[in-house]
């Protein structure tokens, strides 16, 4: 027993962003690219791309731990499905970048 040694030290909490890379730049790339273009969506018969695109990038940020962006992304999803323009989807563009910066700014050190 006396090569035993006990270390008392408090737990220590690690999240999923202590181990697994969060791709930022592929957000922050297609936000701004949404909000450059205007959010120009297809033709009404292409629109499924549209919201199949915006749907994987949702459930990717819910697997990331990131609610409120997912949230939003779902949120801009639901207005594609009923036909947003521009005008519409600009709001929600913003708030989903704003989100995404909060984030950042919460998990990366």
């Amino acid at each position: 027993m006396e090569n035993v040694v006990v270390e008392f030290r408090p737990y220590q909490v690690f999240s999923w962003w202590d181990r697994r890379e969060f791709p930022v730049s592929k957000y922050i790339f297609y936000v701004r690219s949404f909000q450059e273009s205007n959010f120009a969506l297809s033709a009404p018969e292409n629109r499924a791309g549209d919201v199949a695109a915006l749907e994987k990038f949702a459930r990717e940020a819910e697997e990331l731990t990131l609610f409120s962006v997912a949230d939003q992304f779902w949120r801009i999803s639901d207005r594609v499905k009923d036909a947003a323009d521009a005008k519409e989807l600009a709001p929600l563009l913003q708030e989903l970048m704003n989100r995404l910066e909060d984030e950042c700014d919460r998990h990366a050190w």
